[in-house]
């Protein structure tokens, strides 16, 4: 969604990055030369889901990812819509992670940081978990532009800070 730079918005008119009705993607890493830089785009930032019948997208990780921003960090360039969001169909996806690196950089963007749902049929939320994130915040942690809340109306979300690594994903 940006320039070689990562600076100016060049944005997609739909979502950065879509999974739909896939499993076990790794989407950026906890080095930072495995970051991604996802900003600018004209709904979601990332956007996890399934359409298809009877297959759960599950076993994703976002980590290690500027969402919002230009690539120092410091600048919102936000998406449309939410940061992340994990929609219809999807169970035990990760968004960021207890090792060092692991969390992304969620701010900037138009509404939520993270978004979990269910609406509109399907359905979501099976153990999928937040961990370790700045949200609403630049890279170095200062509050900045907003989009700092986690909104859900699935059934499970699981947010923490601790250090403690998440429960191993069912293979």
């Amino acid at each position: 969604g940006t320039h070689a730079g990562g600076a100016a918005d060049l944005g997609n008119a739909e979502s950065g990055i879509v999974v739909n009705g896939a499993s076990r993607n790794l989407i950026g890493g906890s080095q930072p030369s495995a970051r991604n830089l996802i900003a600018g785009n004209g709904t979601a930032g990332v956007l996890i889901f399934s359409t298809v019948v009877g297959v759960t997208a599950s076993a994703n990780i976002v980590e290690g990812n500027y969402i919002g921003t230009d690539a120092t960090g410091t600048a919102a360039l936000g998406n449309a819509e939410d940061g992340v969001r994990i929609s219809v169909n999807t169970s035990d996806n990760f968004v960021g992670g207890a090792a060092a690196g692991a969390g992304n950089l969620i701010s900037g963007n138009v509404r939520n940081g993270v978004y979990i749902t269910d609406l509109g049929g399907g359905s979501s939320g099976g153990s999928n978990r937040v961990q370790g994130n700045l949200i609403g915040t630049d890279a170095a942690a200062l509050p900045r532009w907003g989009t700092s809340k986690m909104a859900s109306s699935s059934k499970t979300v699981w947010t923490t800070r601790s250090a403690a690594p998440p429960p191993a994903l069912a293979t």
